[in-house]
């Protein structure tokens, strides 16, 4: 089972390496807005704040999270009790008095 942690890990490598570009494109879509912003002379206290890199960590949780959901799918595709296919599971009926 030693090749299954080596496919973890390649999953996560990945899905940081998007997570890395998606930040440089998203700083550079951000300096082209402030290059337009200096051109017109905005003051720097109206700029928007340079976009933030989500951490490593928080990617591979997020990974963790979508393997957990994974699990619990039932056959159909459902999501067991939970509410995660954001359909309601309560069995009660309205209007009863």
């Amino acid at each position: 089972m030693h090749w299954l942690g080596t496919v973890c890990k390649s999953i996560e490598e990945r899905a940081w390496k998007s997570a890395k570009d998606m930040h440089q494109e998203a700083v550079k879509a951000w300096e082209a807005e402030i290059m337009k912003l200096k051109e017109a002379k905005v003051p720097k206290k109206n700029w928007p704040t340079k976009p933030k890199c989500t951490q490593k960590q928080v990617v591979i949780s997020a990974i963790g999270l979508s393997k957990l959901v994974e699990n619990v799918e039932g056959e159909e595709g459902e999501c067991f009790d939970l509410g995660l296919d954001g359909s309601s599971s309560d069995s009660e009926e309205e209007g009863e008095d």
